[in-house]
């Protein structure tokens, strides 16, 4: 009843089905779940491999703190160009579900990949693990300019919580697919990358038969003759909004610890099994799942970047919880419950801020910068948390001096954003 509720709201009253938008007026709702569907299958093959590559190259392959640390920064940048590349080209000629189709079929193919290399050699996994995020890059901003498409500006952030909302449902599948799995057959980690790949090519039947490219609300854009990539980077950058926006993700992505160094920390200061570590995912992803659309259309109500910021506040006290207290199991489920919170208040939402900004000329290019400026704030993080871990003081240390770094990051981006400019349908 209550997602039958989200629908009703996320689809106009007026459901005219004139040329210029009867698809968005009639359908925009049932794209919105089509694509949450692809990402609920995408993430239940996506987080099974997540959920065990830490343990698979910490363990397996003998990976030390800080080589995980590289492997992360690699694992961020391998597909932080591709981000704002698959934004730029899908803007290009209105095609934003073909180069969508593109970036969930390299990630799909990549499972393959890694099914094949357990068979081959380990350390050929790294390499199909880099091209997933290729494809990722390729995916995240025509994917969600096709959300922003379908609906109206004033349910953006409600979409994209019903979005996050299925593709969560999958981060919390995922790793409790991998756990069984690996409880049922110790180590076998071709068994998980198999059911990896099954699940990945659901996704991608699911976008190629379902899903559809909404019709442009801008007509005028449509009619525009096609600039260059280089041209359309350059008119969304020099908008001022974007500019400012970019500088805030960027700000606070450098201060944000990886999830995957977070659950290592639990694991290694805790008695936990080996078998358990792909629960901690499971355990975070519980609470976003259910709070992506609670969240999604407060901040519709209140303010999106009101939201954005509150989750960052959460994140700095889940870094004090981990680094004061002993990891007793109400500890760390507190954590993973505050971790789950921070992304249903930043994740989607940061989405809705971008497509809702102002006078913004190519959706998916905006989504695309945005994206790939997260990715990059991303890399430094792992390397910066990476080398702090092993060659300074230790994780705690690491994860104070974060807090601090995003206690700083967060009055700057309250400078930053009061420089934005409001719009009708933002408080």
């Amino acid at each position: 009843m209550y997602l039958q509720d989200v629908y009703k709201n996320l689809s106009p009253k007026n459901r005219n089905k004139s040329a210029s938008g009867g698809f968005l007026k009639s359908n925009g709702s049932k794209n919105v779940f089509a694509l949450g569907f692809v990402s609920l299958f995408t993430d239940i093959s996506s987080e099974m491999v997540i959920a065990t590559i830490p343990l698979f190259l910490t363990e397996s392959l003998g990976f030390s703190v800080i080589a995980f640390g590289l492997y992360e920064g690699a694992y961020q940048i391998s597909g932080a160009w591709f981000r704002l590349w698959g934004g730029t080209i899908s803007d290009k000629k209105y095609r934003h579900k073909k180069i969508a189709i593109a970036g969930y079929g390299i990630s799909a193919l990549t499972r393959l990949g890694l099914f094949i290399s357990t068979f081959i050699t380990g350390s050929l996994a790294i390499v199909f693990l880099l091209i997933d995020r290729v494809g990722k890059g390729i995916r995240v901003a025509p994917r969600d300019a096709l959300i922003s498409l379908s609906v109206e500006k004033g349910n953006l952030a409600t979409a994209f919580g019903v979005h996050r909302s299925l593709d969560t449902l999958g981060a919390l599948l995922g790793p409790l697919a991998a756990f069984t799995l690996l409880s049922l057959t110790p180590g076998a980690f071709d068994s998980v990358f198999f059911v990896a790949t099954l699940a990945g090519f659901i996704g991608l039947t699911i976008l190629i038969l379902v899903a559809q490219q909404p019709e442009n609300k801008n007509i005028e854009e449509v009619e525009q003759k096609d600039s260059t990539s280089i041209q359309n980077i350059k008119s969304v950058a020099s908008i001022k909004s974007i500019r400012l926006l970019m500088a805030t993700v960027a700000i606070l992505g450098i201060a944000t610890i990886s999830d995957s160094f977070i659950f290592l920390y639990i694991l290694k200061n805790t008695d936990m099994d080996f078998k358990y570590f792909p629960l901690l995912y499971s355990g975070m992803a519980i609470t976003y799942l259910t709070l992506a659309i609670p969240i999604g259309k407060l901040s519709d109500k209140i303010g999106r970047k009101k939201v954005f910021i509150s989750g960052h506040i959460l994140l700095i006290s889940t870094y004090l919880i981990l680094a004061n207290f002993k990891l007793s199991l109400g500890v760390v489920l507190v954590a993973l419950a505050c971790l789950g919170t921070f992304y249903a208040c930043t994740d989607g939402v940061i989405s809705a801020i971008t497509s809702g900004l102002p006078n913004i000329p190519k959706i998916g290019t905006a989504l695309g910068l945005i994206s790939m400026t997260t990715a990059l704030a991303k890399l430094v993080s792992a390397l910066i948390f990476g080398f702090i871990w092993q060659y300074l003081d230790g994780p705690v240390t690491a994860l104070y001096i974060f807090s601090g770094l995003l206690f700083i990051g967060l009055v700057t981006s309250l400078v930053l954003i009061k420089q934005m400019p409001k719009v009708s349908y933002e408080k």
